[in-house]
This record gives structure tokens, sequence and C-alpha cells, in this order.
């Protein structure tokens, strides 16, 4: 009984000194003896110690509720420096829509779109963009299509390797987390940075029409990695296309790089053979280079034929019927 009431008096206590520390009344003004320095000292300490308190409270308060955010922007790095950048999208979904977390861990910073400099999402021009800073720059950006809009329409991702600046890339995304348009740092398909994988199954038809989109603007370079996961999911292209395997012979044979392939197998749709893979030797189990064929929509006698090795790098492209150039290595050609 003797400890309950000490407890009740400590609660009554803390009550009462919290109140007045609330409304004004343990600053110094509030003192009856405004000079006496021993009252002065003993209210300014313990509003010292309670506002010491309250604010570790407050700050482990946020760090608890912020760590599963900062697992899901850590999960975003992990995908993407493992060549799973679509899917970094979704991990971000939650961040992007919580501006307490986003405020609290960056620096925010508004622009706008003005004149020739603009904010471009793929083909589309963005009015206004909300960026979150860290140290090194914007990690997470909201883009307006007019900036009056109250919610956005896209949002990016800054991936930057941690061992090795150089290598990273901006990828964008709608807000249900759909890849839509990207650029990337030179060095980031450095195959020291991952392996390809076998995408699922399910996703390949959204990794066809990214591709297309990536390629549509001329942009061959950065759609390899995502050729190449299409290329390794056989599963998708069997159930979708239809196989052929041919061999080169003396009078016709297949060539990427300058090189003679020994084999073909393609994979056919509507138009053509949507992916073609090559193999150097007759006894090679995974093949060279993986070609990719895009044709526009609105018109199916353009063409781009897009060459890749099978980490995503792009080897050569070429655009018959004017549409492109005869692209081979760092050189074009008329």
């Amino acid at each position: 009984m003797k400890h309950t009431k000490n407890l009740l008096k400590s609660v009554v206590s803390m009550g009462i000194l919290a109140t007045m520390l609330v409304s004004g009344l343990g600053t110094q003004k509030s003192f009856a003896q405004p000079k006496s320095t021993y009252s002065y000292g003993v209210n300014c300490n313990a509003y010292e110690v309670f506002g010491d308190l309250y604010s570790k409270a407050l700050k482990n308060y946020y760090k608890a509720i912020d760590a599963p955010y900062k697992a899901m922007v850590e999960t975003a790095y992990n995908l993407t420096d493992n060549l799973r950048y679509e899917f970094a999208g979704e991990a971000l979904l939650k961040v992007v829509n919580n501006q307490g977390f986003l405020k609290r861990n960056y620096h925010e910073c508004e622009a706008y779109s003005e004149g020739e400099y603009g904010f471009m999402v793929g083909n589309a021009r963005m009015e206004k963009a909300l960026q979150y800073w860290d140290e090194k720059g914007a990690t997470i950006a909201l883009y307006y299509r007019n900036a009056g809009d109250a919610k956005p329409s896209f949002f990016s991702y800054r991936y930057e390797k941690k061992k090795n600046p150089d290598m990273g890339g901006f990828f964008f995304y709608d807000m249900r987390g759909k890849i839509v348009d990207m650029w990337t740092f030179d060095g980031f398909w450095n195959p020291r940075n991952s392996s390809a994988y076998y995408a699922d199954t399910y996703r390949c038809k959204d990794l066809v029409a990214f591709a297309d989109s990536l390629i549509d603007r001329e942009l061959c370079q950065y759609a390899g990695p995502t050729v190449v996961k299409i290329a390794n999911n056989s599963a998708f292209l069997k159930r979708n296309y239809t196989r052929e395997i041919q061999y080169s012979t003396d009078e016709i044979w297949y060539e990427a790089n300058g090189e003679k392939m020994y084999k073909a197998v393609l994979y056919w749709g509507e138009g053509g053979a949507l992916i073609s893979l090559y193999y150097k030797n007759e006894n090679d189990l995974k093949p060279t280079y993986v070609v990719y064929r895009y044709e526009k929509p609105e018109n199916p006698d353009e063409i781009i034929l897009a060459t890749y090795d099978m980490k995503g790098k792009l080897i050569e492209y070429w655009a018959p019927n004017g549409y492109g150039n005869w692209f081979v290595g760092n050189q074009v050609l008329e």
C-alpha cells in the first residue's frame, strides 16, 4: 500500500511539473522572487531534464516508425544493384506516399520546368518536381504533370553503387510502381555489377513493353539488361512465340559484331522474330548474343534490330527503311 501511495505521489508530481512547463509557470518570469539564483537554477534544470527526455523520446519514436521505410529504400537499392530495377518501384510505393518520412530524412526541394529546361518522364513533360535530397543528390523525386496537381503522376529513384559512384542511374515509375523510363551513368552495366537473372514469367510482357518504349526513342543502350531478361525466360518465349532453330551455311550465315555465328534460335511473333539467340560455336550451351526486334506500332515497316551481349551491353543496331542509322560499337555509319 505504501508503494502504491508513493507511486501515486510521483505521478501527480510529474503531472504538475509537466503542466507548469507547458503553461509557462516554469520560466524565470513566473517566480515571485525572480532574483533568486537558487529558484531559477532549480527550475531551469528541471526544464532541461524534461526537455531532453522529451527530445530523446520523440527521436526514438520517429526512429522506430521510420525504420520500415528505410528498409524499403534499402530493398530498392538491393533490387537495382542486382539489375532488378523494374521491381524497385513497387518496393518504394509506401515510401513515396509518406511525406512525413521523406521530410524527416531528406531535404525537400521544389522545382519547376521553365522554357527549354524541363523535367521529362519518357516523352511527357512534367511541370513540377518535389525532390528529396541526401548528401549525394536527389534520392527520390515526385513529378507532377501540372503545377497545380495535388497528386504526382510519376516518381523516380536515384541509384548509386555504394563502392563505385560512377555506376548508377535514375529509374522512373508510375504511381503503381510500374517502370516507365530510365537513364544511367557510365559503367552501370559492368558485368561485375550483377549476373543476369530469370525474370518472373508474368512480368515479361511488361518487360517487352518497357524495352519497346526505350528502343522507340532510340535509347537502345538502356534496353540491354531488359532484353537479356526476356531472352533468358524460355518458358515465357515458348508460350508466346514460335521457336525455330537455324544453322549457318557457307552460302547464308548469321553474323554479330563482325563474327560468324554457328546457330540461331529464333522466337517468332506475328511480324517477325522478337528474340534471336546467336551461338558462336556448335557445342555452346549458352548464346553469345541476343538480337531484339522492335517495330513501330503505327508502321510495322519501321523496325530496329538491336544486338546485345548476354550482359546487356549494346553491340550494334540496325534500322532499315530510314528509321535510324546503322550503329557499330561507338560509331554511327550513314
